[in-house]
């Protein structure tokens, strides 16, 4: 990937090199608008199974394993969601205003600097 990749209405930022190893995920929040009657986070859900990634309601990820920590308001590609899990150190911005609204954080993680990514977000 290069310094910026647009996908989809936002931006991935430059990370750490693209990795087959399926990360955990962890939803954060929910979206007040359901879309095609369903909530969001089904949707993301969704795009998680078909990536091949978990769920993981609480705690850390196992060690060696990444998290993905995704902001469930946010509507999200399931192209992106795929290519996000196989990016860690990657951080997905709104293209209209950059803020933060997805990250995949690398194996290895602190969970002192997963928490400060999660409120982040």
């Amino acid at each position: 990937m290069g310094q910026d990749e647009r996908h989809s209405g936002a931006t991935l930022a430059a990370g750490e090199a693209v990795t087959k190893a399926r990360p955990a995920a962890r939803l954060l929040g929910e979206g007040p608008v359901p879309i095609w009657s369903m909530p969001s986070s089904t949707l993301l859900r969704r795009a998680l199974t078909r990536a091949g990634v978990a769920e993981l309601a609480s705690g850390a990820p196992v060690p060696g394993q990444g998290l993905l920590l995704l902001r469930a308001d946010h509507v999200y590609d399931a192209a992106l969601i795929t290519q996000l899990a196989r990016a860690p150190g990657v951080l997905l911005l709104r293209a209209e205003d950059r803020v933060p609204v997805a990250a995949h954080l690398p194996p290895g993680t602190g969970a002192a600097a997963l928490d400060a990514a999660a409120a982040a977000l």
